[in-house]
């Protein structure tokens, strides 16, 4: 059904918006009100059949046409709108970018209301993240600006263009993790470049008495009303693309006249000098915001390959809480790391050697007898340990002794004092002191095990000796 027949069916003074709790199309319950402008209504709604949010967009035309005082002139400017609902709802209705909200249906209600159904981003506008955070980091608003584009990318080459890009129109949403993804919304206003019937040159079939787009964002030409192309769109992005590396609009006039003349006066928009950015980006960002439409891009693409060739190093502002804490385990690993020089495994070795010494030393020079259990234990802390000069002399030593010295009674040359402090042995090169807290004595020494201390201790013989 055309939907200009369905307005010969019911006067348009009988349409009215829905309020919350009507169930509108007889097939989506209202909730809320998301947005309210001079075209209409947004609304939040709930699919009944299918049980998912959606957002309704709801349109007057008498409210656009505005000639409620000439009846005739009235009804050709309403069929007019109509016919262009229905033509430009069609072309957004075949947008399938990802950062492109889907259009499910659209329509005319019997009392002469347009709508369309529209996917539902439960996400914050782009505005209103600027507006509590400021400026963000350039690797911040570089992924912002990629998304948008990839979705005017694919508007562009079907022939559509959005005519009113702004940080409202943008929502920021997370997905699976993966926060800052976009979403370009209004398509609403979109608008055929190649349609020859629907252009700002022909004034029947265009609305003179109303500004389509927002004049903060607008592009010169769009002001003009000259003829629009992709790169209308363009100068808009790069304005929001402004916005996001400085915190503050490019057009900060108070009036909307002022605003305009901005626009479209020789002056031309830059970034500020003093913000602290890379060339290559400055560059980008300013080639955007082209007054003069020959020097400004003239596709989606051709931005993103040189955003796409900029490189700049992730900031730590940037990253979520998830990646911090992978960020700072990377820095604790390799702190812990052992430096080079560690001498851990040189000293072990030293008390392993010293521990051989005295192994060595108590086998040779030991009493064969069970002598009496010392009373005390010798200080630790004085006991210094040398190694022998030479350890293979002492072991021949141990095998070559003569039969009647192993077998005589120990001399008291021999015999180390019982409470003798300190045990010397020879080493080549140097001291090595060991301290009580490295090396153990009463566990790693082989103690002799006591005797019966009433048993006295045999004086050797000095007589048998050579």
């Amino acid at each position: 059904m055309v939907m200009a027949d369905v307005l010969d069916k019911e006067p348009r003074e009988q349409a009215t918006f829905p309020v919350a709790g009507d169930v509108f199309v007889g097939r989506f319950t209202i909730e809320s009100i998301l947005n309210r402008g001079g075209f209409g209504c947004v609304y939040k709604a709930m699919q009944n059949d299918l049980g998912r949010p959606v957002a309704i967009k709801v349109l007057r035309p008498a409210t656009r046409v505005g000639f409620n005082d000439d009846k005739s002139a009235a009804d050709r400017r309403l069929d007019i709108v109509s016919k262009r609902f229905e033509r430009e709802a069609q072309l957004v209705s075949q947008l399938r970018d990802p950062h492109t909200v889907l259009m499910y249906e659209y329509g005319q209600t019997p009392d002469g209301l347009l709508y369309m159904v529209l996917e539902f981003i439960n996400g914050q506008a782009l505005s209103d993240v600027i507006a509590e955070e400021g400026a963000v980091t350039p690797t911040r608003a570089v992924n912002i600006v990629l998304q948008a584009l990839s979705s005017l990318e694919e508007a562009h080459a079907r022939g559509v263009l959005h005519r009113d890009i702004k940080p409202p129109n943008i929502m920021l949403y997370s997905h699976m993790g993966r926060r800052d993804q976009i979403k370009v919304l209004d398509f609403g206003l979109a608008k055929s470049m190649d349609d020859p019937v629907f252009n700002a040159d022909n004034p029947d079939l265009t609305d003179d008495e109303v500004l389509i787009g927002t004049p903060r964002y607008m592009s010169p030409e769009q002001i003009r009303g000259h003829r629009l192309a992709p790169s209308t769109d363009i100068y808009s992005l790069g304005l929001v693309f402004y916005e996001l590396l400085v915190g503050e609009k490019a057009v900060m006039a108070k009036s909307t006249m002022n605003t305009l003349a901005r626009h479209i006066n020789e002056v031309p928009i830059r970034l500020p000098d003093e913000l602290e950015v890379e060339p290559s980006l400055r560059r980008i960002v300013n080639q955007m915001i082209e007054k003069d439409v020959s020097k400004r891009y003239a596709s989606a693409s051709a931005i993103m390959q040189d955003l796409e060739n900029y490189k700049v190093e992730p900031s730590v502002d940037y990253l979520d809480y998830e990646s911090l804490i992978e960020y700072e385990l990377e820095e604790i690993s390799v702190e812990v790391v052992a430096p080079p020089g560690d001498n851990r495994k040189r000293v072990a070795i030293v008390i392993l050697i010293v521990f051989f010494c005295l192994a060595i030393g108590f086998m040779i020079f030991g009493d064969n007898t069970e002598p009496e259990a010392p009373t005390e234990v010798a200080n630790e802390a004085n006991i210094k340990v040398t190694e022998p000069t030479q350890p293979a002399n002492l072991e021949a030593a141990a095998v070559t002794a003569p039969e009647d010295l192993l077998d005589s009674e120990p001399s008291a040359e021999l015999d180390p004092p019982v409470d003798a402090p300190i045990i010397e042995l020879e080493k080549p090169a140097e001291e090595i002191t060991v301290k009580p807290s490295d090396l153990d004595v009463e566990k790693k020494v082989r103690t002799p095990r006591p005797t019966n201390t009433s048993k006295k201790i045999r004086k050797p013989n000095l007589s048998t000796l050579p």
